[in-house]
């Protein structure tokens, strides 16, 4: 028996039970709320005859009466486990036409009448309601950290919908009413690697800062053959410590998902009782849609032929409403890498999509049945990408670049590659290429475009406008050369920075009307007026945006007091149209170089107040320059001209001396200078000069 009560305390107190153990469950939800706002506006308004016409003028009533409920729940099913619903009703009391006379008993008797059966009885109980709409939110935090060997790990995931009906109006109620409905995914999860190779006690000594030994201090009463010699460094642990340090270089990583559902549905006759559903149409819409499910449109549950097999549908033909549905996808990835002591690089990914669907589902007559009209998908579309293999080609300038010149050979290879999918032998237009897949068409532009400007071979490229997987951006940061003995003399603190970002992405799309897909393989079997088969998304415009920002940056601190800036930052912006097959380049390189003094104790040269002394503060002076030289070129495939068509260079010069009088008095003397010089002859250079002294006074405490 003491045998196992020592077991089962030992493994109750196993980390690997503490699931279990921290396991909790409460019975009681831990807020219910009811809030109910009766508001009644009643406005008389009659107009004096002013003319010597004998002229009736009625008097006309404003009356509103409304009834607006609030329910507010929440339950922490567990401490990990947490609900909330939020619901609100807005009712109208609809009133007898004309006034409300309390001196004629039998009419006010009878407005009451019918304003209590409005209120009370039926159909109107509650009053009419007009809208009605709730929100639920449910998270969950996973458990799994509760493992020793997981505790490194913090995920959770979430769930949120919403629910809407908005009634008809009063005076075309055959229009029916509107539903609407919305989910929303969210996931997180974060890795504290750190936290991980502690568990290994040699990680753990590699990842710690490793503290010189110190020196031995000879003996000076001993004798010289007394005294040990240094040992020799013991270069295997050193080479182990290096390289663990490599091995646990990923320092904390993050994912967060968020993907967010909703659907639009016109027409729907059914009123609200309990949670915005009709019990007298077997709770239509049903629990799924309240609670924001959603449906493909192959799914016979998908709420648009649910409500159509369910007589839910009005069959007027003067509903106009859109049968809507959304959905939106966002990802980022995130690691913090540290290869080497105090250098610090963070990298990234991004995934941003949506895609929105519209139609018109109404009644026809002649058919005796309800029919899709006019459906439209279109959405957008931007991932991280990688372009850092073109960013500095040699032969890149205003007449000429190796990229453009390479996506002008790409077309070739990837409309070869496209009409490799096609059934039969392919004809070919005058110029070699496929017809279907010519040289204009945007199923071979794009990929062609991303494998110019990424480095890529236009044999390996995928061919998707719109890929599944984002690539790597990054930003490092190195302050350790101030650390070293040699210079920790001079500098208080060196920082080097790089940073860079590229996206790619498709500003809008939207399906063609055009399209029809036979064979059921994906390719439309028409072609347009180029010979080009048509797409079933039409793209006008793919941009590449990049930027190093900076590229290189020195941010150096003097120990006394001298501050030194240096940054070079270059963006470059690419974007492919299909309307008229050319690339717009937008480039830009700037230089900033700053340098900042702080004199110490300066005595102000005025004495402010007789027989006081004159102010001592210090005196803090700044001087940047800034170079930046922005071009704009249009390179045409067609006709393959490069042309600049506007740009500048802009040269910034700035000072500035700032004084503090006191804790609420500043004066600031400085001098602004921007020099503008166009690259083109029709526009003129501009020079425009700033220089003054401002005085700061603070009012407030």
């Amino acid at each position: 028996k003491d045998r196992f009560v020592k077991a089962s305390d030992r493994y109750f107190k196993s980390g690997y039970l503490k699931p279990i153990k921290d396991f909790n469950f409460n019975y009681l939800p831990s807020n219910f709320g009811v809030r109910n706002d009766v508001l009644r506006d009643y406005a008389e308004q009659e107009l004096r005859n002013t003319t010597t016409d004998v002229l009736l003028i009625e008097p006309t009533f404003n009356k509103s009466f409304l009834w607006n409920r609030f329910y507010t729940f929440k339950y922490d099913l567990t401490k990990a486990l947490k609900l909330d619903f939020t619901a609100t009703n807005n009712a109208r009391i609809d009133e007898p036409v004309g006034r409300v006379d309390k001196d004629d008993k039998e009419e006010y008797d009878y407005w009451k009448r019918q304003v209590w059966k409005n209120m009370t009885q039926g159909d109107s109980l509650g009053g009419r309601t007009t809208n009605y709409q709730h929100a639920t939110n449910v998270t969950y935090t996973l458990p799994i950290n509760k493992l020793p060997i997981f505790d490194f790990v913090n995920a959770n995931v979430g769930y949120s919908s919403t629910y809407m009906w908005t009634a008809a109006s009063l005076v075309m109620p055959e229009l029916g009413n509107v539903i609407s409905n919305s989910n929303t995914k969210t996931g997180n999860v974060n890795l504290n690697f750190t936290q991980l190779y502690n568990k290994v006690k040699y990680f753990k000594r590699a990842g710690q800062p490793q503290k010189p030994k110190p020196k031995p201090k000879p003996n000076s009463n001993a004798p010289k053959d007394s005294i040990k010699t240094k040992e020799p460094p013991q270069v295997l642990d050193g080479i182990g410590i290096t390289f663990s340090r490599l091995l646990i270089s990923i320092k904390n990583a993050s994912f967060t998902y968020n993907e967010t559902n909703g659907t639009t549905l016109p027409g729907y006759r059914p009123s609200t009782d309990y949670m915005g559903m009709d019990a007298g149409s077997r709770m239509a819409p049903g629990w799924d849609f309240i609670f924001g499910a959603q449906y493909d449109t192959s799914d016979s549950r998908n709420i648009r032929y649910r409500a159509k097999d369910n007589n839910w549908l009005s069959e007027s033909d003067l509903v106009s409403g859109q049968y809507i549905t959304t959905n939106a996808k966002t990802w980022n990835g995130r690691a913090t890498v540290e290869p080497l002591p105090n250098l610090k690089v963070d990298v990234t990914m991004n995934y941003n999509e949506t895609r929105n669907h519209s139609e018109f589902f109404q009644w026809v007559d002649s058919l005796d049945d309800f029919r899709t009209n006019s459906p439209m998908t279109n959405g957008s579309y931007s991932v991280s990408w990688n372009t850092f293999g073109t960013a500095f080609e040699a032969n890149n300038d205003d007449y000429s670049s190796a990229a453009f010149d390479q996506l002008r050979t790409n077309r070739k290879i990837i409309a070869d590659r496209l009409a490799a999918g096609l059934s039969g032998t392919p004809n070919y237009n005058s110029e070699g290429f496929p017809i279907g897949y010519t040289q204009t068409t945007q199923e071979v532009l794009i990929p062609a475009f991303l494998a110019a400007y990424s480095g890529k071979s236009a044999n390996s490229i995928g061919l998707n406008p719109f890929p599944k997987m984002p690539k790597i951006n990054w930003s490092a940061k190195y302050d350790g050369l101030s650390k070293l003995a040699f210079l920790k003399k001079i500098f208080k603190s060196i920082v080097l920075s790089h940073a860079y970002r590229s996206t790619y992405s498709v500003s809008q799309w939207q399906t063609n009307l055009n399209f029809t897909d036979d064979n059921g393989d994906g390719i439309s079997e028409a072609l347009d007026s180029s010979q080009n088969f048509v797409p079933l998304q039409t793209i006008q415009t793919v941009t590449i945006s990049e930027q190093f920002s900076p590229f290189i940056g020195i941010d150096i601190t003097f120990n006394n007091s001298l501050l030194m800036k240096f940054e070079l930052k270059k963006s470059r912006n690419l974007s492919l149209s299909m309307a008229n097959t050319q690339v717009t380049e937008i480039k830009s390189d700037e230089w900033v170089m700053g340098l900042g003094y702080r004199f110490k104790n300066v005595k102000f040269p005025i004495k402010l107040a007789k027989g006081k002394k004159k102010p001592v503060s210090d005196v803090n002076v700044r001087v940047d320059l800034s170079i930046r030289d922005n071009r704009t070129i249009i390179r045409k495939i067609e006709e393959d001209v490069n042309q600049p068509t506007a740009g500048q260079k802009l040269t910034t010069i700035k000072f500035s001396a700032d004084y503090v009088l006191s804790p609420r008095f500043n004066i600031r003397a400085f001098y602004d200078r921007i020099i503008t010089t166009p690259v083109i002859s029709s526009s003129f250079p501009t020079d425009n000069t700033n220089a003054g002294i401002a005085l700061r006074f603070t009012l407030a405490q």
